[in-house]
């Protein structure tokens, strides 16, 4: 907690204390998250025009010289004044009450590196907090997001039961009654812990579920019908035969039969996907109908799919190779507007009427 000279100290004085600040601020690694709190006796007001960089315009007051020393010091070392970055009520950003009451200022400041900026969510004054003193308590809310770790090598995912088959009353009751039958064969002597009990249940649950639902089959993709699968799965048996094939006359038959299947397959598959893509649009309607945003946003994103904005250079009319943003923006427009700003053409197309191919007259 710092605490500064008063506006009434001497100039020397100032400069020895952000002296001292600056060279506990070098110690201080540039990565790290820099908050500065304490009673600077500065008063920053609230016209921001100066410097819009350090404050904005949720100061209070009219600045004096101490708060003209102290945006000058965040300037220097790139921080920001938080006590003026968010909207308040007056009395929820005095610091500071004179003795007869008549008098209060706005003089305990938060400060933080402009790095950090949007971790800061708030900075305010608590009157009603009994701390023993004429300054009220100041509370700064921050909030950090840290970094995830990865797994260099990402451990395997675990297969999942088939918990779909429970809503069968059968396979419901055949589950029941084997995880009876293992829990009375199960033998704990009397003297095991919570950890040994646990794994002794756990691994019954494992069986029994392994034995009865097994688990879930992998899916392929959901859009490909069966009928595209058993052409897939022809075209590869046709394959492995034409492979095997060392007669001309066998290997050309099988050629013919494999670009046969092939082009099956493609028609097929183009026909499957846009039956997935329309019932996809069905269900999105239906679930806008029924004000369900969570199943149309993932049906949304199911079917556009994420897709990766590449903004990489470019070439300009030169055969050169464009970098930098402003130049490849130019590039762009100067290309479209090559493109699609052509003058009209000398003779307009002549096109007849519909009216004479239905009356099969030559124009």
């Amino acid at each position: 907690m710092l605490h500064a000279p008063t506006n009434e100290a001497s100039t020397e004085d100032k400069q020895s204390f952000y002296n001292e600040l600056v060279g506990v601020l070098k110690d201080i690694p540039r990565h790290d998250v820099l908050c500065l709190l304490g009673d600077l006796n500065a008063k920053i007001g609230n016209d921001y025009t100066f410097c819009p960089e350090v404050h904005e315009k949720h100061g209070i007051g009219e600045q004096n010289d101490n708060g003209e020393l102290l945006i000058d010091f965040s300037l220097l070392h790139d921080l920001v004044i938080g006590g003026s970055l968010f909207p308040h009520p007056d009395i929820h950003k005095y610091s500071w009450t004179s003795p007869d009451g008549r008098i209060r200022n706005q003089i305990d400041h938060c400060l933080i590196n402009r790095k950090w900026r949007s971790s800061l969510q708030d900075v305010r004054a608590y009157r009603g907090a009994d701390v023993g003193s004429d300054h009220n308590l100041m509370i700064a809310t921050i909030l950090l997001k840290l970094r995830k770790h990865t797994r260099k090598c990402p451990l395997p995912a675990k297969p999942l039961f088939a918990s779909t088959k429970l809503k069968d009353n059968e396979m419901k009751t055949l589950l029941s009654v084997e995880l009876s039958n293992k829990f009375e064969t199960l033998v704990l002597h009397e003297d095991a812990d919570c950890e040994t009990i646990w794994e002794s249940m756990k691994s019954c649950y494992q069986e029994v579920a392994e034995s009865t639902i097994g688990y879930r089959p992998k899916l392929n993709d959901e859009w490909p019908s069966q009928k595209t699968w058993d052409l897939i799965a022809e075209r590869k048996k046709i394959k492995s035969q034409l492979l095997d094939a060392h007669v001309p006359s066998v290997q050309i038959h099988k050629q013919n039969d494999y670009r046969r299947i092939d082009k099956e397959i493609k028609k097929s598959a183009r026909t499957d996907k846009r039956n997935y893509i329309e019932q996809k649009i069905i269900q999105a309607e239906d679930a806008a109908k029924r004000g369900d945003s969570r199943t149309l946003y993932k049906l949304t994103n199911e079917t556009i799919g994420k897709k990766l904005i590449q903004d990489g250079p470019v070439r300009n009319s030169d055969d050169v190779l464009i970098t930098e943003r402003s130049a490849i923006d130019e590039t762009w427009a100067n290309h479209f507007e090559k493109l699609l700003n052509r003058p009209p053409p000398d003779e307009l197309l002549y096109v007849p009427s519909i009216a004479f191919f239905k009356l099969g007259i030559n124009t």
